[in-house]
């Protein structure tokens, strides 16, 4: 489980050090650097990784995108580093402007995925690409795994359909039937570079698509799901498919929930924390309900001023937590006090 993630000049957090729980949610205004805090572990875990099972230029690779050391770095700094550690490892990464150089390194950090879910990927068919399919990132591809699942008959389908009764009661059977997908390229007919001949090939795969039973109004398919039902198998199927990760990182864990199901869901994961041991899950919610399942403790509150200077600090060290923990959820708390008030902390000092 990883304890601390540090992170120096790494877009406006000047020094910050974070302390995780084995369940840990990341609240505050957009843009304030929640997003920033998950892919930064993900980069850290995935570097880790890819250094022992590839090689030491696998870890390149990770940085593109929103990682590319010109998007970390925090402007005007000339390099930035990021660290993370466990009980019995250690890596800190040192960036900067035109690459990631590994620094000091200590075991091995756990097998992270970070997920953005959308419910439109998530209700989407799909066909196998690969004998043991993994969930992408946005979602897509979970019909592929549900079937796989089934198939496997090693009691993870089981499992996502009890967690799910206990966030929707009305959940049953999750069920997977065959589905023809079809998908166009573009052919050059003519080998000679000088002419082009092109035609559009449609070809048809069978794939699978994915319905869920309802009780008394019997199985509906995934296109007619709400959003917070995808999102909820969605985060259930990864928790429990046979490849998953052991530090699990949501961003935006309540979307399209209702509010008791959110809290719900909370309640899910931790007893799956505390069961199984060796899974940690980070995530960012903009949800007082959902917040009002974690302890002040477990929430961190972000916050970034004017100048694009970061700051955080958890939801505990509000002064005025001590006085109102007794009557006040996390949640009802955070939206009383909102997120200025962590500004006025020294962000040398986050912890």
């Amino acid at each position: 489980m990883l304890r601390t993630l540090s992170l120096k000049n790494i877009r406006g957090f000047a020094n910050a050090k974070i302390g995780l729980e084995p369940l840990t949610v990341f609240v505050g205004t957009n843009g304030s650097g929640k997003t920033t805090i998950l892919e930064c572990a993900d980069a850290a875990c995935r570097s880790s990784q890819a250094r022992r099972r590839f090689n030491p230029q696998a870890s390149q690779k990770i940085f593109t995108g929103r990682l590319a050391p010109t998007s970390l770095i925090t402007r005007g700094s000339a390099s930035a580093e990021i660290f993370a550690e466990t009980e019995s490892a250690r890596l800190r990464l040192d960036v900067e402007p035109n690459q990631v150089r590994r620094g000091e390194s200590e075991g091995e950090l756990p097998r992270s995925m970070i997920l953005r879910l959308v419910p439109e990927k998530l209700a989407a068919p799909s066909y196998l690409t690969d004998a043991e399919p993994e969930l992408a990132g946005d979602g897509g591809r979970l019909a592929s795994v549900l079937d796989y699942l089934i198939g496997l008959r090693d009691g993870s389908i089981e499992k996502i359909e009890e967690d799910l009764r206990a966030i929707i009661p009305q959940a049953r059977r999750l069920r997977v039937l065959p589905h023809v997908i079809e998908s166009e390229t573009i052919e050059d007919l003519d080998d000679n570079p000088a002419f082009e001949s092109l035609r559009r090939v449609t070809t048809k795969h069978v794939g699978s698509r994915y319905e869920l039973d309802f009780g008394k109004m019997g199985f509906i398919p995934a296109s007619d799901l709400s959003e917070g039902t995808l999102i909820a198998i969605g985060i259930l199927t990864v928790i429990h498919s046979a490849a998953s990760p052991t530090l699990a990182l949501f961003d935006d864990l309540d979307r399209g929930l209702h509010p008791t199901a959110q809290t719900d869901l909370i309640k899910t994961l931790r007893e799956l924390v505390e069961q199984r041991g060796d899974l940690q899950i980070m995530c960012t919610t903009h949800s007082s309900y959902a917040l009002d399942a974690f302890s002040a403790a477990e929430a961190h509150v972000t916050w970034m001023d004017e100048n694009g200077v970061g700051y955080h600090r958890r939801l505990s060290e509000h002064p005025e937590w001590p006085r109102w923990e007794s009557v006040m959820d996390a949640g009802e708390f955070w939206s009383t006090v909102g997120e200025r008030w962590v500004g006025e902390s020294d962000p040398q000092e986050s912890a």
